[in-house]
């Protein structure tokens, strides 16, 4: 797959921390491929994606449970062979969902938390909540203290909101402000396949926290003008650290359009 990514590699390469939701679970060929509704990928979209520079993943969407049990302990396993890199929302015990994802370069801890507003029907097992991470608000505001243990910033990955609508619900309104009040810095959405807007919001305590209500596709097979463009944003992550006082600040925000040829795709 390295070829659809090769026009972005320039912007993704150079990053420290490089985030992608990665929308279908990657169960590999023995669990068969199959697209939609139930998805399941080869493995080596994982391969290429890191290849390019990705190191952060979110598995928690409304897709994760396509496959059950057996895509999620599949995948689990293909994401382990790799180093370097993190992943948040699904996994295959209780002890690695009570783990905080984190990843550091330059001397900065990013963790990654991952959330989804359901499963297409799918129900998580009582018994193994790992599997997939559903929001829950306890649950979050428990896992971001956590976070705050062990990170010097808190990214959250939220899969929400309505299908191919371009401005946020009130709920992701409401989330998203409840998330900047915990103290989270960036909020990552994902889900509607079309762009919404970008956003600065002041949290209870005074902190700022970045959120990008969606950020559309980046590689899909969808048809129509908004689901084929999507867009990469970009931070600059800045550590000040005073004696025992560490300052975190990001700043820098930029977008970058997307666009996805389907014609090209289809010829190629």
């Amino acid at each position: 797959f390295s070829p659809l990514f090769e026009n972005v590699r320039p912007y993704i390469e150079p990053a420290d921390f490089a985030f992608a939701n990665q929308e279908t679970n990657i169960g590999g060929v023995e669990l068969g491929l199959s697209a939609y509704p139930n998805f399941n990928s080869p493995y080596e979209i994982a391969r290429d994606l890191i290849n390019v520079g990705f190191n952060m993943f979110a598995r928690s969407n409304n897709h994760t449970l396509d496959k059950g049990e057996a895509g999620v302990l599949a995948a689990q396993k293909n994401w382990e062979t790799f180093d370097n890199i993190i992943t948040a929302g699904s996994t295959d015990s209780l002890e690695k969902r009570n783990q905080i994802p984190v990843i550091e370069q330059n001397g900065i801890k990013v963790a990654l938390l991952s959330y989804s507003y359901g499963f297409n029907g799918y129900k998580v097992p009582e018994d193994k909540p790992y599997l997939a991470n559903e929001f829950d608000y306890d649950q979050v505001a428990n896992d971001i203290e956590k976070a705050k243990s062990v990170a010097d910033v808190i990214t959250v990955s939220m899969h929400w909101g309505v299908e191919y609508s371009s401005v946020p619900s009130q709920t992701q309104i409401e989330q998203a402000q409840w998330l900047a009040d915990q103290g989270v810095d960036i909020i990552l959405g994902t889900h509607p396949h079309v762009l919404q807007p970008m956003d600065r919001l002041v949290g209870k305590n005074g902190n700022e926290t970045v959120v990008a209500y969606s950020l559309g596709n980046f590689i899909s097979g969808q048809i129509g003008l908004e689901r084929l463009v999507g867009g990469i944003m970009k931070l600059e992550i800045k550590k000040t650290t005073i004696g025992d006082e560490v300052e975190i600040e990001i700043s820098q925000p930029q977008f970058m359009p997307t666009y996805n040829y389907p014609e090209r795709a289809a010829s190629d």
